[in-house]
């Protein structure tokens, strides 16, 4: 049992000083005895102390038991009351059980019927905390289903009322969702959770957290149109109460229809972190996270670049970076899925990488990034040692290579052939095929047809592209044509193979 604070008022010292003489408080589970010879200093000592239980006679100066006690009821609701009195006429007995004492001890004082006493109201004072605490814990389960429901989206209505009916939580009324987290990854502790909920209870407001997922907590914070100022004050004070936290603060919403779109935004400007690792506290800015036109050719770009001048590629991952943290954008983890399509790339190029135990498995080690910056060194790295690799095995002389960068760069375009490759190198067509197969072991259009399918491959593998536009970047006519020689090739259609992989 948790240790408690018990107040003696009584006017007779006798009684009161041997009752804490005599009395074994600390086994009784009572960590502090307070006295008071009075009604009046019974109240003050007890507006301030607030003892959990009280143990009062009826007889008193200035301010009796009874008296004391109707007080005591309004100002401590919480205290347990319990009575001692020589007097013990039927009023009084009355007015008694109306205040709901405990116990009755009769004057002169019996220590062991005073203990069994004491026993008895600390028991219902603890099982009354304890049913306390059930509700409160079932409350704050329903609450946390609430901002589940509620950021999550759900049509039903009747479900979402009955919750906030039950919980108290505001129906009508502005809303603003914080997205927390720890910086740079990891799980927020139980007591840097308490100590926000305790922040904003402090400060008299509704609130409803969703913790489904440890790395990010989302607090719903409900209030009316007078506090919209004082809330927004409150936030920069809950940043600095809480410095170990990343605060993403959303938009305003009006109705808890509006929560949803809410948590979003507190989302994508909790995820400015990502770019901005220094900070703790980040708004939601109307248009942030505007798509990037780019994307959509930047595995093209980077394969190209792979297979036909490597040597750029730690520049090309600089310049690719800088735009993304000049642009913040686009999200986190598209980030992290585009760079971890590159890795992958390479690491199948050239498979040596993949058993270097300092660069780990690429897309574990890229989600384990909290920023972009991490996420450059990451692929600097890895693009330094695929470079390595590639000028120790590259053996194939400088024409063949030649044609090799310019079939990179151009087999995109349908009208890619032998001939014109050959009037590119300025030699003859069939001088030039027979040069090639000798070294490679594969003629020129071979090698065309080769290189598209395994670029086909990876972007299929890659999962963000159409068939359509898969034809079209790997230099097929049409989609149907790009889907027989796929086959042909594979002995499995686009789709068989993208089901495979998948599965």
């Amino acid at each position: 049992m948790k240790m408690v604070r018990l107040l003696i008022a009584d006017d007779d010292d006798y009684t009161r000083e041997g009752l804490v003489e005599t009395l074994p408080w600390a086994s009784l589970g009572i960590s502090q005895v307070m006295q008071a010879r009075d009604g009046l200093e019974a109240m003050r000592i007890a507006a301030s102390e607030r003892p959990e239980v009280v143990l009062t006679d009826i007889r008193m100066p200035r301010l009796n038991g009874i008296e004391f006690a109707e007080r005591l009821v309004q100002l401590c609701p919480e205290s347990r009351l319990l009575f001692m009195s020589g007097y013990m006429d039927v009023e009084y007995l009355k007015s008694a059980i109306r205040l709901a004492a405990v116990d009755f001890i009769e004057k002169p004082l019996k220590l062991p019927e005073v203990e069994a006493a004491i026993r008895k109201t600390l028991l219902q004072w603890q099982a009354r905390k304890d049913q306390e605490a059930i509700k409160g814990e079932k409350i704050e389960l329903q609450r946390r289903r609430l901002a589940e429901l509620l950021l999550r989206g759900t049509e039903d209505c009747e479900l979402i009322a009955r919750l906030c009916r039950e919980t108290s939580f505001p129906t009508d009324a502005y809303y603003l969702v914080l997205a927390m987290n720890r910086p740079v990854g990891g799980t927020m502790s139980q007591e840097e959770l308490e100590q926000v909920l305790e922040f904003w209870t402090m400060h008299g407001f509704a609130t409803a957290i969703n913790g489904q997922t440890p790395e990010q907590i989302e607090l719903i914070i409900a209030y009316d149109k007078q506090d919209r100022r004082r809330v927004q004050y409150l936030i920069s004070a809950c940043a600095v109460e809480c410095p170990g936290l990343v605060l993403g603060i959303g938009r305003e919403v009006r109705g808890l229809e509006e929560v949803r779109s809410g948590g979003e935004s507190a989302r994508q400007a909790a995820a400015l972190a990502f770019y901005r690792p220094e900070q703790r506290c980040f708004r939601y800015e109307t248009g942030e996270w505007a798509g990037d036109e780019r994307q959509s050719s930047l595995l093209p770009e980077f394969y190209r670049l792979m297979h036909d001048e490597p040597e750029r590629l730690p520049e090309w991952i600089d310049e690719l970076c800088d735009g993304f943290a000049a642009r913040q954008s686009p999200l986190p983890e598209r980030v992290v899925t585009v760079f971890t399509a590159f890795a992958e790339a390479l690491v199948e190029d050239q498979a040596s990488l993949r058993g270097e135990a300092y660069l780990g498995e690429p897309a574990v080690a890229l989600r384990a990034c909290g920023t972009l910056a991490e996420v450059r060194s990451y692929m600097r790295l890895l693009a330094e040692r695929y470079l390595e690799d590639v000028s120790r095995t590259s053996c194939y002389s400088r024409l063949v290579q030649e044609v090799m960068r310019y079939v990179a760069q151009h087999y995109s375009r349908t009208e890619l052939d032998l001939s014109g490759i050959a009037s590119q190198m300025h030699l003859s067509a069939a001088h030039l095929n027979v040069r090639f197969k000798q070294e490679t072991g594969i003629t020129i259009k071979q090698y065309i047809g080769d290189y598209r399918i395994g670029m086909a491959r990876k972007l299929i593998e890659n999962g963000h592209y159409r068939m359509q536009d898969i034809a079209e970047l790997c230099g097929y006519a049409s989609a149907s044509y790009f889907a027989k020689a796929f086959k042909t090739a594979t002995s499995l259609s686009p789709v068989e193979y993208k089901r495979r992989r998948d599965g």
